[in-house]
């Protein structure tokens, strides 16, 4: 199982009161999809969700390794959980119902609870890829931005220098007098505007390259808006089944009470 990180659909956070979010992590990156969470996750933690609207909110956490393991969370405190992760170095799958605790440890049901959130996971891998290209993207549109802001400059410049040849040529009254000077002014002016030219030219190339990056942008924005609008329907649908099988392992006694 990869490592897979925090979503939550709380309609209010507790600790900032900042609007929804969701973010996802693979074991090396996190790609933002959306929404606040103080949770971070490492390798260690593979997923993290929460639901309130209930008269017992329901929360629960994986841990696919003991070792190595970092999360921190606006909502439940996983200490007791993380404690017994780090000692025992094993997978667990936690959850937390109102201010209470337990832990499952039994590889069969830890692989249970996961294949519930699996398509949850594959949602949150998928954003992940998307959110990866559209980095990849940005990464390019801003190295185009950045060239087409120096060539910006230049122009700038060249334009400015224009104004001062026309300021200087205006300055003579006679028109025989100081013919080389003249010629000198004109030959400068020719050679800025031939660079005007080739810049403006230059910026028209851009133009035309960053428009490709800017639609491809903008399709890889509306299929995470969809996959947004579909991790939050399967998430209320793993959500209930985990806290149904959660309440089943406590009740057959499967799952540690620490807390």
């Amino acid at each position: 199982m990869h490592p897979h990180a925090p979503h939550t659909n709380d309609t209010t956070r507790r600790a900032s009161g900042a609007p929804r979010r969701t973010r996802f992590a693979t074991a090396a990156l996190i790609a933002v999809a959306a929404l606040p969470a103080a949770v971070a996750a490492t390798a260690g933690t593979i997923a993290f969700a929460t639901r309130t609207g209930s008269e017992s909110e329901f929360e629960y956490l994986f841990v696919e390794d003991g070792r190595n393991l970092s999360i921190t969370s606006s909502g439940t405190d996983w200490a007791p959980a993380l404690r017994i992760a780090r000692k025992t170095a094993v997978g667990l799958f936690a959850f937390a119902i109102g201010d209470r605790m337990w832990i499952v440890r039994e590889p069969q049901w830890v692989a249970r609870a996961k294949e519930i959130v699996g398509p949850l996971m594959a949602l949150g891998r998928r954003q992940g890829e998307i959110g990866q290209e559209q980095a990849e993207i940005g990464r390019k549109q801003s190295a185009v931005g950045g060239r087409m802001g120096e060539i910006g400059r230049k122009m700038g410049a060249l334009g400015r220098q224009m104004s001062r040849l026309a300021v200087r040529s205006a300055g003579f009254s006679d028109p025989d007098a100081d013919q080389a000077a003249r010629d000198e002014i004109d030959r400068v002016r020719d050679e800025v505007e031939r660079e005007m030219q080739r810049l403006q030219r230059q910026q028209s190339r851009l133009e035309r390259e960053h428009q490709p990056l800017e639609l491809e942008q903008e399709r890889l924005g509306r299929i995470q808006e969809q996959l947004g609008r579909e991790h939050e329907r399967v998430n209320e649908r793993v959500t209930r089944e985990l806290d149904r099988f959660a309440k089943e392992c406590v009740e057959k006694h499967l799952a540690e009470r620490v807390r």
